[in-house]
């Protein structure tokens, strides 16, 4: 269960990026989003990296199995979880395909 509420508006978003969220590299990449950030019914795990040397905080049983393939694998050289997209790209894109680009919990699409 999350610790915090999951709502984000624009200073929040300033406010991680304040923080370092979603950037750096290998042991010094910080994620945007832990285990904490989200309320889940579902299973989330901590796991220690061995290509990254630092803790990798997964939301689903898919990233978890997904995760352990890459750690595993010695062509990969860094695995970073929850980072955020670029927002001016995924304007870009629902300009393109005609579909409003989402901008609050509250306008978030439910599929």
């Amino acid at each position: 269960m999350a610790k915090r509420r999951y709502d984000f508006d624009e200073s929040k978003v300033q406010r991680y990026l304040a923080e370092g969220c979603g950037v750096g590299r290998l042991a010094s990449y910080k994620p945007w989003l832990t285990v904490h950030d989200v309320p889940s019914s579902g299973r989330v795990s901590r796991i220690q990296g061995w290509h990254t040397g630092r803790i990798h905080h997964l939301l689903s049983d898919g990233e978890t199995g997904l995760f352990l393939l890459f750690d595993w694998e010695d062509n990969v050289s860094d695995i970073r979880e929850q980072f955020p997209l670029d927002r001016g790209v995924t304007r870009q894109i629902a300009v393109e395909i005609g579909v409003p680009h989402p901008h609050g919990n509250h306008t978030l699409p439910i599929w």
